[in-house]
């Protein structure tokens, strides 16, 4: 089973696409704990954008619901990540000195982990907050997996049951039609 994985703003979802595939998305919330926790540890500001570029969770409060530009043009494949400079955040309304990184999980990019920090650390820190949201995305797809096999177990053994009825009502039709 193939799964696609999305960053959804309204939080932690598991859809059913209409071809029947599970779809696989980010706990909002727990990106929110994550860029609360790594932030406290750093002392910087950490972030995470979605597929449109905008702003969904964020030690930053104020920040949610805005537009990244440098994570939009992560999620549209332009790059893979990003640092912005001194100089680039004074020349910018609203960009800060940092660097962003793709979140890529089973090949597929879902949105960028991004830490508001100066050089030379950023990247590090980026990356060991990246870890963390793999980490949790590994776990929701083998759980979303167990859950489509204890599904299919459960189909197979209705259908059985099911099967085993009828042939017990046929055999009892057949046993009452041979005694009269």
């Amino acid at each position: 089973m193939s799964f696609s994985i999305q960053i959804e703003s309204s939080g932690h979802m598991t859809e059913t696409a209409p071809s029947g595939e599970k779809r696989l998305s980010i706990d909002v919330e727990y990106a929110q704990t994550t860029c609360d926790f790594f932030a406290k540890q750093i002392g910087q500001g950490v972030l995470v954008i979605d597929h449109d570029g905008t702003i969904v969770a964020s030690s930053a409060r104020e920040r949610i619901g805005d537009h990244h530009e440098n994570g939009a043009r992560i999620m549209r494949g332009e790059l893979d990540e990003y640092e912005n400079t001194e100089a680039m955040a004074r020349t910018s309304k609203g960009m800060r000195v940092g660097t962003g990184i793709a979140i890529d999980f089973d090949g597929t990019r879902y949105g960028v982990l991004a830490v508001a920090c100066p050089p030379p650390y950023t990247m590090i820190y980026n990356r060991l907050a990246l870890h963390s949201m793999l980490s949790m995305l590994g776990t929701r797809k083998a759980e979303l997996k167990q859950q489509s096999e204890m599904e299919q177990l459960g189909a197979t053994l209705e259908a059985r049951i099911t099967s085993i009825a009828n042939e017990l009502a046929s055999a009892s039709d057949r046993l009452a039609d041979s005694t009269h």
